[in-house]
Formats: C-alpha cells, structure tokens, sequence
C-alpha cells in the first residue's frame, strides 16, 4: 500500500538507546501492514564522506571538543545528501521512510560542542544548511529515545569495537563514546529539540529502578505516539504473507 506522498519517521537516541532495533521493529511492523517502507541508516561509513567521519571519530583530527562543529557537521550533512536523490524519488513513490538517524544527531551531537548560550543559534544555522542549502526533506517526526548519557556509555563500552575504529589502539570507544561530558550534553541537547521543535518527542527507556525498558515495550510507545499523531495507522491488522526476508 503506497501513500499519496511519502511520510519520514525519524527514529535518534542516546548511545545505546537501541535506534537501530527500534528502527527495525517500526519497518518490519509497517510491512506487515501492507505499507511500502523505504530503510535509511545513518552515516555510511563505506560512503566517500562517511570514511572522513570515522577518522574524524578515530581521533585522527583531535579530540571532541579540539574540532569544531562548523567543520565536522558537513561532513554529516553530506554523507546523507549522497541519498537525496532516492530519498526524494522514496517519497513521490509515497512510501513510508524509516531512518535510524538523521538531521537530528547533527544538530544534537554538534551543538553539544558549543557553549550553551551559542547552541540555538547554530542549530538555526545547520537546519538551513541541512534542510536548505542542501535541500533535504524535512522529516515529519522525529522520536527520541532516551537513555541517560552514563547508562548509555557503559553499555556502549561493553559493545565490540567500531569498524572505523580497528587500527587505533583504542579498546573500546570512539571519540564521542569516550567522553561522558559530551554525552551529558549531547543529551540535553535531544531534550531540548523535544522542547522547541513541534514535530519531536521523548519516548523514555528506563524504568523506575533504572533498568533499559524491554525492547517490545519501547516499540509499543514508538506506535501509540505514532498512531496518536496521525502519522501512521497501526489499527489495521497485519498480513500473513509478507516473507520473512523482509523483516530481517
């Protein structure tokens, strides 16, 4: 089933927050519904843009807070723009396009570099940038799952390394998995796109004792919010004969 036009769901988080299962879940549920999805993960670290961002992540060019975010965020911003083009032609198809990722962590991640007092107005400056300049599309949600920055960074430190990251003698981390002040404020940084962008939401991923939320019951938020903004229709009950290559 294929929309008038194309809708873009974004899901970003936390380190850790498990975007990419999340990610995954909204597709394969959306298949099974007879929609026609369109998968985008971000960054390419194959692509020509995506290789600088691993060096740049690798340490190669200084510590996190040594580059500045003027000349880090393009290379972001242009890893993604390599897609525009099937982006675009996803959405006149009227497909539902699903990223784990997107313009968001760019605003998020490379604020979080800068003095509190000078964030808003570089956000300002990469959204015209991102959605502008370069004439991406803007998504029409975004959801954030957050998972505070030190629970994030440990289970992050405990994962295997990184592809970009063989080679550097680091054991675990990158430049930004390394650094929890950075974290913190990336974090902040996502709450405060919650609160002054009308199209992104919190979906919290912790219980009460401080436990990650079972991967199931953060799905079913990522539904209801979805449902209840109009954005997609879950009501429908699923189709039995989508093959199972498709909801790898």
């Amino acid at each position: 089933m294929m929309l008038e036009r194309g809708r873009l769901i974004v899901i970003e988080g936390s380190d850790s927050s498990g975007k990419e299962k999340q990610s995954r879940l909204l597709r394969n549920a959306l298949l099974l519904r007879g929609y026609g999805v369109a998968f985008y993960d971000f960054p390419n670290y194959e692509s020509f843009f995506g290789k600088l961002i691993g060096r740049y992540l690798r340490g190669e060019f200084g510590s996190v807070f040594e580059v500045s975010p003027f000349l880090v965020s393009p290379m972001y911003a242009l890893d993604r723009y390599l897609k525009k083009d099937q982006i675009k032609k996803d959405i006149d198809e009227g497909k539902i396009l699903v990223f784990n990722r997107y313009v968001g962590s760019n605003l998020a991640h490379m604020s979080a570099k800068l003095p509190a007092s000078e964030r808003p107005g570089f956000i300002e400056w990469m959204e015209q940038m991102e959605y502008v300049e370069l004439g991406m599309p803007l998504e029409e949600i975004s959801l954030f799952l957050h998972v505070p920055a030190q629970k994030g960074q440990e289970l992050t430190l405990k994962k295997d390394a990184k592809v970009y990251m063989e080679g550097t003698g680091r054991a675990r981390g990158d430049i930004h998995e390394s650094d929890l002040y950075f974290l913190e404020q990336s974090v902040i940084q996502y709450l405060w796109l919650t609160m002054n962008r009308s199209h992104w939401f919190e979906i919290a991923c912790m219980t009460d004792q401080g436990n990650l939320l079972p991967a199931e019951l953060v799905h079913l938020k990522v539904k209801a919010l979805l449902q209840e903004r109009e954005i997609v229709d879950f009501r429908m009950p699923p189709i039995q004969n989508i093959p199972t290559v498709f909801l790898g």
